[in-house]
């Protein structure tokens, strides 16, 4: 069922036979284990024939990252899982890494970078529109002992930007300055007139960039997702109960207040945990 979208032609160079194919690999996971919030499930990033758009985490993160960098993770107490780097997954996966003609960083935040310095210093690094003279990026540290970056990912590696990388209209950067002012965004052109956005850190949830003037909420979504708030609707009842707790997966307001494994919640009804956890809720607002 078509559920709306726009079907104007797109603006861009003219079609030359030229496409890309494009993968997804998994770049870890940044887990903010004191709230029990996770904010990147699953870092991914696309590999479109010779090109890496973005690196994801390095698993040697502690040992490669800023004194600046390594202060600002302390102080939010994340967990880091990375189980394989890159460049680690790209060998595995039989693919050398001499093959790679470039790493596009789409911006030079910790979770996008990863460590260039794994691959031969003929793989190309890309940077966005002021990177290089912004000097918390360029040099990177222990060079420059105030950046945010690290300079042995430039070394040996060209540093450039070009909108139409190939030249030849199948792969595409745009400058998207917002979520950091050196951010772009990748535009992969997989057939003809289809092409995959790479986003990069432009949007965090897609309510951002859906429900506009360009896609309308459709008449009917099938399956709907609407039928999750009738569920919640016959939900209220148990939690205004005296008798029930309600416990959903993602609730942090009851961190602190009850027990965790291996103790037991069993004993509630005994206690005040319900009457004080159940408007602590409003302190994320």
């Amino acid at each position: 069922m078509n559920d709306g979208g726009v079907d104007s032609p797109l603006c861009c160079n003219p079609f030359k036979g030229s496409t890309v194919e494009v993968s997804i690999l998994n770049g870890g996971i940044f887990d903010i284990g004191s709230q029990n919030v996770i904010l990147n499930p699953l870092r991914t990033r696309i590999c479109a024939k010779k090109i890496l758009f973005g690196l994801g985490f390095t698993r040697a993160w502690k040992e490669k990252q800023p004194p600046v960098i390594l202060g600002q993770i302390e102080f939010a107490k994340p967990t880091v899982r990375v189980e394989k780097d890159i460049a680690e997954q790209l060998t595995e996966a039989n693919i050398p890494l001499e093959s790679i003609n470039s790493i596009i960083w789409s911006h030079h935040h910790i979770g996008h970078t990863g460590d260039p310095f794994l691959f031969p210093k003929s793989v190309r690094l890309v940077v966005g529109p002021g990177f290089k003279s912004d000097n918390t990026l360029f040099p990177g540290y222990p060079k420059n002992p105030n950046a945010v970056t690290v300079d042995d990912a430039f070394e040996g590696h060209w540093v450039i930007l070009s909108p139409d990388f190939f030249s030849d209209g199948r792969f595409y950067l745009l400058a998207a300055p917002g979520h950091t002012h050196d951010h772009i965004c990748g535009f992969a052109r997989t057939s003809k007139d289809e092409f995959f956005f790479l986003g990069g850190d432009i949007a965090h949830h897609a309510c951002e960039f859906r429900l506009t003037t360009y896609l309308p909420l459709p008449a009917e979504i099938n399956p709907s997702p609407f039928d999750l708030p009738t569920c919640v609707d016959k939900m209220e009842c148990f939690g205004a109960s005296l008798h029930v707790f309600v416990i959903i997966a993602h609730i942090a307001s009851v961190l602190g207040v009850l027990p965790l494994f291996p103790r037991t919640i069993t004993t509630w009804d005994r206690t005040d945990e319900k009457i004080i956890s159940r408007w602590r809720f409003l302190k994320g607002f």
